[in-house]
Formats: C-alpha cells, structure tokens, sequence
C-alpha cells in the first residue's frame, strides 16, 4: 500500500493511493470482487474517502488472478482545503470486502487477512486570504439623484497568491427605510488585472446614480464583500479567511432640490360656448419647486362631454425647452390649444377642461407634501349650448316591389328637416340600387335636389326614375339626404335611408320568332 506525492502533502492536494491484491491461494479468482478504501482523518475523525474499487476479470488485460499472482489497483482522494484536510491520515484497504471469492488457507485466516493500513501526515497549504480595504465613497457630499462612485481595495493578506477568478458584492441599504438602493457584483478578472498576489493589494470601483425622491435620503449603508461567491478557498490561522471579507461604511444622504410642476390659471374662451365654436383653452405651467425643470415635458388636454360621457379631445402639448427655455423655479409659462367642438349634441352639455403638466413623467418632481408627482391636473367645467342647425333625414321610401330587368321604375321618398334651423341653398339627394340592405352601399342610380329654404319641421316629397339592374336578383333601394354636404347639419351619419323591403327584379321577357314550315307537294315524273 503506497500513499503519493510521498513527501510532503498539505491541504487541497490529490492523493493518489496504490495497491496490490496477491492471490496467496492455490486456485485463480474465477469471478470479480471488490475492494473497499477508507480514509479517515485521525485528527478531527472525519471519513475523508469511502469507496470501493471493483475488480472485473473480463476488462481487457485483467483475467482471473492465478495462485502467486497479483493485480495492481488505485484509486484518488482530492484533500479537502483548510483543517479538514490537515492532520494524520489512516489509510485502510480491504480486498473482497463483499466477500465475492471463497477464501481458504492452512491456518484458516483467509477471511481475516485481507486488510492492510498505513498513515500519512497532512499538513496546512498556502492559501490567500481577501479582505476589503479602504471603502469610501465619492462625492463627499450625497444627495438623492447624485452620481456616486464607490471606491475600495481587494487585498490579499494570505500567504499565497489569488490566482482565480472572484466577484465582489456590492450593495447600498437605506438604514432608514430599509430599502435596497443597489444590488450588484463586480468580476474581478485575473486576465485584465492580473492574479493578487499576497501581501498586496488592488483597487476597485463601481459607479452608479442614487434615486431621485426620498428612497434616497437618510443613512446610507455601502457594504462590499470580497469573493462573494466563494470561488476561492481563504484561510488564516485565525480561522476567519472566509469571513473577513466584508467592509461597511454609512454617509447621509439628503434630499436634493427639484421642479414641482403645477397647472394654473385654466381658463377657455370664448365665454359663451355652443357645439362647433372654435375653442382656445389656454393654461400656465408653474414650477412650485426649488430647482428648475430642465428637460423637454408633454402637457395632456382632455375634453369630456359630462353629460355624455364622450371624450371630445384627447391629445398633448409638448413643451420644448429649445424653444421655450427651461422652466426656473417660482416661474410660469403660458400654454394654450385650439381646437372646434363638434355641431353634433356631443358638443352640448358641460364639458370638462382637464391639464395634466408633464403627463408621461419626462420630469421627476418632488415636494415636501410627497405630492409633486400627483399636482400636476387642473380642471374646469365649462356649459356648451346646442348651436341651432338643420338636420336632414329621409323618412320614407315607396318603390314597387318587383319589377324586370333593365326597367324604369318610379322611386318616391320623402326628405324632412328634424333639426333647429331652416336648410338653405341647393339641397341634392341620391338614389342608390345596391345587393345589401347597408347604408352608403350600391350602385348610383339616380340624382335630384331642389332650392331650399326648408324650414325646420317641414319636408319635401323627391321623386326619381331607377332603372332596375341587368341581372336577376334581390336589391334595396337606399336614399340619402344632402348627398353633397351643402348644408352644415346637427348629424352628418343619418341622411341613408334603406327601403324596407328589398326590391325583386326578375328576368324580362323575350320573344324568340318561330320560323314556319311550308310542305311542298311531291313532284312526279
């Protein structure tokens, strides 16, 4: 039983372990068998190794071992790093520990004899051992929002090079509130930077921006912890080569000054409003806050009909400092849109003027309130009368119910003012023949029109001539009002009007000539 490397061996060194297995019988071993290898450490009696190394006679090579025979046999054992892999190793094999062979001698010990030891003394490796020195961080002076670069040294105060490959945890507490301002590693790599050498030292940094608004203030706990991942085993007498990797510092941080942007004096003109005025909604952005606004911001304008529940405008303003320059503290700039409410009734009623500053948060704003963030909307109801339009509609359709293909038939309907105001000027409607019963579908039949003025509440009978469709089938005749748009109306989406019963167009009829035979009398000869 051999134990290698012979001289010296320490901590963390692969053991290689050799042995011979005699057959001191007089018939070869027939089957294959197992030996058994333990390896306890007689210091802190740990069991290091235990395992069994099989013996296969038909491997290529091996075979049935004959009397006075013997086969070699290895096995390995990585020392464990630190005291577990120091101290006086006991080396034990036992050949056919199952008992797979039947074993016989004169003296009756084969059984018995089959187990042979040896020792070997382990002792402590060189190992290097991380710690984190001289943490600090920069700038002196910590606000919420600043820029920090946290500087450190990993330094290697073991006794051998760190040679591998480590990362260094990096974090920021608020002690204050709990919250975790940072949470990242950083690779030391021995590639760029070299293996740490023991005895030296190697700066270290990590640049990051603290967040703006209260999450940032108070004191603020910088931690880095040296190999975090324990890539590299560490060790000192003190036994502390794996827990002294960490280094702390706390600096205050405090909360630093910001824009606090806020709609006022909201007002729309003109004063009287009515559906279709042409409507300029005009504001100011002010910024309550103690430093300015300094980049670019969109303004959110809604419009709803509160009676309705229809939104009439939804859009943003954007504000560009390029053009109107950053917004100082304790400053207003004027703002304004233009835009046409509807003549439809969706333009009558009260109708909510809402400004939200900095509506998609390009800003951060702060107060002392905690409310710089939800400050930002003013509101103003404003009522809206309906402006008196006319609003033509087709209340009726007569037509035949069926008629031949490429017929005139004689379409009659009637066109009515439902609106608040006389229809004026040339008034032209038209007849479509179309295959579906759908508004604005069809083929242009037929076109009328006629001078108003119509009064509201009054109507007008319109009667055109359609020529039917060439193809057989089934057809809805559909009416519309003002076909050209001449009149401004109330509604605009209900001048169709669809037959209520489809016309039937059926195949005309044709005469084909028959031509008349004539018998003419035989002729004799």
């Amino acid at each position: 039983l051999v134990v290698l490397p012979g001289g010296s061996i320490h901590s963390g060194d692969t053991l290689t372990i050799s042995w011979n297995d005699r057959n001191d019988g007089t018939v070869d071993t027939g089957s294959g068998f197992s030996d058994h290898v333990v390896v306890v450490n007689t210091n802190t009696a740990e069991t290091l190794l235990n395992t069994t190394v099989f013996y296969n006679p038909a491997s290529t090579g091996n075979g049935p071992i004959p009397p006075g025979g013997s086969r070699p046999f290895s096995t390995a054992l990585p020392l464990p790093d630190g005291p577990r892999g120091v101290g006086a190793l006991q080396i034990t094999v036992t050949a056919d520990t199952f008992n797979q062979l039947p074993e016989a001698n004169a003296s009756g010990t084969a059984e018995a004899n089959n187990t042979v030891s040896t020792t070997a003394v382990s002792s402590t490796a060189a190992y290097p051992d991380l710690q984190v020195i001289n943490l600090s961080v920069q700038p002196d002076t910590l606000a919420s929002g600043t820029n920090v670069t946290i500087h450190w040294q990993d330094t290697n105060t073991g006794n051998a090079t760190a040679a591998a490959n480590w990362y260094d945890h990096v974090t920021v507490v608020n002690t204050n509130n709990g919250v975790t301002l940072l949470d990242t590693t950083v690779l030391y790599g021995t590639n760029a930077l070299g293996p740490l050498t023991n005895g030296t030292a190697r700066d270290r940094s990590y640049s990051f921006t603290l967040p703006n608004g209260p999450n940032a203030v108070g004191n603020l706990q910088f931690t880095v912890t040296a190999d975090t991942f324990n890539n590299l085993f560490e060790y000192n007498l003190g036994g502390t080569g794996e827990s002294n990797n960490t280094a702390s510092v706390v600096v205050g941080s405090s909360i630093a000054p910001y824009p606090d942007l806020q709609v006022v004096n909201l007002d729309v003109q003109p004063a009287t409003l009515a559906s279709g005025t042409n409507v300029t909604v005009r504001w100011q952005d002010a910024n309550t806050g103690n430093a300015p606004a300094p980049g670019n911001w969109y303004d959110h304008v809604t419009v709803v009909n509160t009676n309705g529940g229809v939104t009439l405008l939804d859009t943003t303003v954007f504000y560009d400092t390029n053009v109107l320059g950053p917004l100082t503290n304790g400053t207003a700039r004027d703002r304004s849109y233009n835009f046409a409410l509807p003549y439809a009734t969706n333009g009558a009623g009260d109708l909510l003027f809402t400004i939200t500053a900095d509506t998609f948060n390009n800003l951060f704003e702060y107060n002392s309130s905690g409310t710089g963030e939800s400050n930002n909307s003013s509101s103003i109801v404003r009522s809206s009368n309906l402006t008196p339009l006319p609003d033509l509609i087709v209340t009726g359709l007569t037509a035949p119910a069926s008629a031949l293909t490429d017929h005139a038939i004689s379409v009659q309907f009637h066109v009515a003012n439902q609106g608040l105001l006389a229809a004026d000027g040339n008034i032209g409607q038209r007849v479509f023949v179309s295959s579906t019963p759908t508004p604005g579908s069809g083929t242009l039949a037929a076109v009328t029109a006629f001078n108003g003025p119509l009064e509201a509440g009054q109507g007008v009978d319109q009667t055109v001539t359609v020529q039917t469709p060439s193809a057989p089938g089934t057809y809805w005749l559909i009416a519309q009002a003002d076909a050209s748009d001449n009149v401004q109306e109330l509604s605009e989406n209900n001048n169709f009007f669809v037959s209520a019963t489809p016309l039937t167009v059926q195949p005309a009829y044709t005469a084909t000539p028959l031509r008349r035979r004539r018998s003419c009398p035989s002729r004799s000869t």
